[in-house]
């Protein structure tokens, strides 16, 4: 029996990031349309992760949707599963992964060929088409050092690709901020990159900190996208068999 795959997402109080995990999944059940796929959060909304296993009637993956390792891969996951009705496993989460830093650089291409940064009501951002010379990519932050680790492969995979040198930031728990992290970039035209997966809170504070403090210009995050859909499925994939 195929186990269901169950995405546990970080949730979010805003329509367009719930919408964003959403699509992702609804592209996940077109490239697997004999897996059963459902949508759990782990905080903020649900339905819970224990309430989506406690429905089930077959053995699950929990596949982390979320960037890297932190409190919620290392715990709460790892909980919900202990006393979950159903055998349950937890699979690794989508980053770091080469595929991430392609898109990651594909947000970048295309904020650079956009007229401005698009998260209005902020001031408009001067935006280049060429001439970057750093980058800085901007996570949501965890005070796990595995969680930094992830993001720190992620930003020497963006800087192989892109030649320039990447820093990483952080929206919460960890530091540098992406306002310290800019301010050790001075008289430099600098690119901040959203290392976040569908807008919300962390998106918000990314993008506002970013433009308040002279970024030349700031990437969306990476959105419902067929390449992360491809990675979600390959970790469920990797995953051990639940035990029965």
């Amino acid at each position: 029996m195929t186990p269901v795959l169950v995405a546990a997402a970080h949730g979010t109080r805003d329509a367009a990031g719930i919408a964003v995990v959403r699509a992702l999944l609804d592209r996940v059940r077109a490239l697997a349309p004999g897996v059963d796929v459902r949508e759990s959060y782990v905080d903020v909304l649900g339905p819970s992760l224990a309430d989506v296993l406690a429905g089930l009637d077959a053995p699950a993956v929990v596949v982390p949707a979320l960037l890297s390792t932190g409190y919620h891969v290392a715990k709460d996951l790892p909980e919900a599963v202990a006393g979950s009705p159903v055998p349950a496993v937890v699979a690794a989460p989508l980053g770091p992964a080469p595929e991430l830093a392609d898109l990651v650089l594909r947000r970048l291409r295309e904020a650079l060929a956009a007229p401005r940064t698009g998260h209005a009501p902020l001031p408009d951002v001067p935006v280049e088409a060429e001439g970057l010379d750093a980058l800085v990519l901007a996570a949501a932050g965890s005070s796990d050092p595995a969680a930094a680790r992830a993001v720190e492969a992620v930003a020497a995979a963006l800087s192989e690709r892109t030649g320039l040198p990447v820093s990483c930031a952080y929206a919460s728990a960890a530091r540098p901020t992406v306002e310290e992290a800019l301010a050790a970039l001075p008289d430099r035209r600098v690119g901040v990159c959203t290392y976040l997966l569908a807008p919300g809170f962390f998106a918000d504070r990314v993008a506002e900190s970013a433009c308040l403090s002279g970024a030349a210009v700031v990437s969306g995050p990476l959105g419902a996208d067929d390449a992360i859909a491809r990675l979600l499925l390959r970790r469920f994939a990797a995953a051990p068999a639940p035990a029965a």
